[in-house]
């Protein structure tokens, strides 16, 4: 059963919606602007695949000022709290990536991964962090700070901690 859906918001601008009606929600919009000259622009799309508290997925393409695009995709199980990932990636005019964005987290906080523009970053909680700089520059730790080690670029140890006591302090 589908059922698209029309809803006007001013004199220029509507926004077209489909669902399909079932166990899995299914939906797309598609945002459009009327433009007098050329009749009808789209200026973004989204859609996902909603089951009622277990999974739901979307995702959403808006063009950016200037060319290129934004696109947004989000996943969630249990309403996030089992397992959640976020990726936002922008382009420009000619499709080339400019920039990226993305997180991931398992039972909501327990285990973590968050990368953005060549940093990385884990988390899992409470005993390990991870985290990787764009040059190569690396910390680790264990426990918060009671072991806890960051290194250069060039790989050699620039500090180290244990039991809150620096070691190498460079």
């Amino acid at each position: 059963f589908l059922s698209p859906l029309v809803f006007w918001r001013d004199n220029d601008t509507y926004e077209s919606s489909t669902i399909l009606l079932s166990y899995l929600l299914w939906y797309e919009t598609r945002h459009y602007q009327v433009v007098p000259t050329s009749g009808r622009t789209l200026t973004s799309t989204s859609g996902g695949v909603l089951t009622p508290l277990v999974w739901n997925y979307a995702h959403r393409r808006e063009p950016r000022t200037g060319g290129g695009e934004i696109e947004t995709r989000t996943a969630r199980m249990l309403c996030g709290l089992a397992w959640s990932h976020d990726l936002v990636r922008q382009t420009d005019a000619a499709g080339a990536e400019k920039g990226r964005e993305s997180s991931c987290r398992l039972l909501y906080a327990l285990w973590r991964s968050d990368s953005r523009d060549g940093r990385y970053s884990v988390d899992i909680f409470p005993w390990i962090s991870y985290d990787r700089q764009r040059d190569g520059a690396t910390t680790s730790s264990w426990l918060w700070r009671f072991w806890r080690r960051e290194t250069g670029a060039d790989g050699s140890t620039k500090k180290l901690y244990l039991g809150f006591i620096p070691l190498v302090d460079r």
